[in-house]
């Protein structure tokens, strides 16, 4: 007889609370930020950009990608953040736009649509990360 899966079976705290807030993940090399918490789908848009959306196709989040090394060598330098700082998530958008240009969207309006609103929702919600010698610490805050 077959026995049916249970949340006991995988160790899952189905009461805990959501907390929104914006994590580092060093081993992807991604930030990633979600408003709450929901059935998602992530759609990448290109390989720094990839927005989440509920099931609604609202954007409720973003992952950004690929940049530790950007981050390092000119955004931290930039802002003069040391390592007990934080950094508003919406300065990281703001610089990679800057940076790249008008090459970035490539005459794609959806593309851009897609930068503009997570940037929206990272300055909407003040997401912000706390900086640690490893680039970001894992103690993520958001406002």
């Amino acid at each position: 007889m077959t026995r049916r899966a249970i949340d006991s079976d995988f160790s899952l705290n189905a009461g805990a609370k959501f907390v929104k807030s914006a994590a580092y993940f060093e081993t992807m090399d991604c930030i990633e930020y979600v408003k709450y918490d929901a059935v998602l789908v992530s759609d990448r848009i290109d390989k720094f950009l990839t927005v989440i959306r509920d099931e609604r196709e609202q954007i409720v989040g973003f992952k950004i990608k690929g940049i530790r090394n950007y981050f390092l060598r000119e955004l931290k330098p930039a802002l003069s953040l040391s390592d007990d700082d934080f950094f508003y998530v919406k300065d990281l958008f703001v610089a990679l736009v800057s940076k790249l240009g008008d090459d970035l969207f490539a005459n794609s309006p959806s593309k851009k649509a897609a930068y503009q609103d997570a940037a929206r929702i990272a300055a909407n919600d003040n997401v912000r990360l706390a900086i640690s010698g490893n680039l970001i610490s894992r103690e993520a805050l958001a406002a």
